[in-house]
C-alpha cells in the first residue's frame, strides 16, 4: 500500500515519518493559549479586560475569585474574558 504524502494530506509528521499527534485545527485550541488562559491576573487587569469595575467584579463575581494571599486577590484570565460575554 502507498502512503500519501503529508503535502497531500495536509497532515504534519514527526521526525520518524509517524503522523503527528496533537492539538491544532479541528482538534483543540493550542496548547500556548490554553495555558495562557489559565494565568491569575489582578482585579484591576480583569476590570480593564471585562468591563466591570473591581468593586462590581468583587459584588457579582465572587466566585470567580482566588485569594492569593491575605492582602492579594486575582481572578484567572478565562474567567476575566467570560465576564464581558455575559
Amino acid at each position: 500500500m502507498a502512503t500519501i504524502r503529508p503535502e497531500v494530506t495536509g497532515r504534519k509528521t514527526s521526525a520518524l515519518g509517524i503522523a503527528a499527534v496533537g492539538i491544532g485545527h479541528n482538534r483543540g485550541p493550542p496548547l500556548e493559549d490554553w495555558i495562557e488562559l489559565q494565568r491569575i491576573i489582578s482585579l484591576k487587569e480583569a476590570a480593564r479586560y471585562s468591563g466591570p469595575s473591581v468593586d462590581t467584579i468583587k459584588r457579582r463575581y465572587a466566585d470567580k475569585i482566588i485569594e492569593l494571599s491575605l492582602r492579594r486577590i486575582g481572578m484567572r484570565l478565562g474567567d476575566a474574558l467570560m465576564l464581558s460575554a455575559k
